[in-house]
């Protein structure tokens, strides 16, 4: 009787020690994934190169006061340009993700400011390695700071879609391909500059954040210098 009880609470150790052991095993693999940061700022992806854990989730955040985008590939016209991963254009204060699940050295681009500037060694390039089982600080990669009311001015070089003149609304679209909707406020100025805007022209547009939103400033009709219209 006592060895049918020894062996009875053997199998039932045995059992609670695989379903702990297993718990804690897809609990340590679940903790393990982490999100880090990555700051879009002067110009520059910081840090530019970092290694992280497969698993891990990548995070970059736009805090200048310009627009970007970030896209798989070694420069923006190379085969692989694209293929993991291609993010819209994003404005100051914006972000976007990607979890990277397979260990490999990762290149990226902005694609609108891969090319270096006067005095830089390179553009906005940057390179993720991934390793398995990886250990990092991730204090250090942790999420910027961005104020949602901060102002800042952002230019747009933009196609016009759309205007409706009634409710003043512009639609326009980037280089790159978002879309976006600005209300023109009223006033003498704009009124005249309104007139002057139709479908399929290209405009620059200066706009201001505040309060997560773009509040036209200015608008150049035309890129040659005696023939641009600003409203101010």
């Amino acid at each position: 009787m006592r060895k049918k009880n020894n062996v009875r609470y053997c199998r039932y150790f045995y059992i609670f020690f695989v379903v702990v052991v297993t718990f804690l095993t897809n609990t340590g693999t679940e903790s393990e994934a982490c999100e880090v940061f990555i700051k879009m700022e002067n110009g520059k992806f910081i840090p530019r190169t970092i290694t992280i854990s497969s698993g891990d989730k990548v995070t970059w955040v736009d805090v200048d006061d310009n627009t970007h985008h970030t896209r798989s590939g070694k420069t923006k016209n190379s085969n692989d340009s694209g293929k993991i991963w291609h993010s819209p254009v994003m404005l100051p204060g914006e972000t976007f993700s990607h979890t990277f699940t397979k260990a490999g050295e990762y290149d990226y681009t902005c694609p609108m400011h891969f090319m270096a500037n006067y005095g830089e060694k390179e553009g906005m390039v940057g390179t993720i390695i991934v390793k398995d089982g990886h250990k990092v600080n991730y204090a250090d990669l942790s999420k910027p700071r961005v104020s949602a009311d901060s102002k800042a001015d952002i230019f747009f070089q933009v196609k016009v879609l759309k205007v409706d003149y009634k409710k003043r609304n512009l639609q326009v679209q980037h280089a790159h391909g978002r879309k976006f909707v600005f209300h023109i406020p009223k006033s003498k100025g704009w009124d005249a500059t309104l007139k002057r805007i139709f479908p399929g022209r290209e405009i620059q547009i200066r706009a201001e954040r505040s309060e997560k939103q773009y509040i036209p400033k200015q608008i150049v009709i035309s890129t040659l210098p005696f023939l641009r219209s600003y409203v101010n």
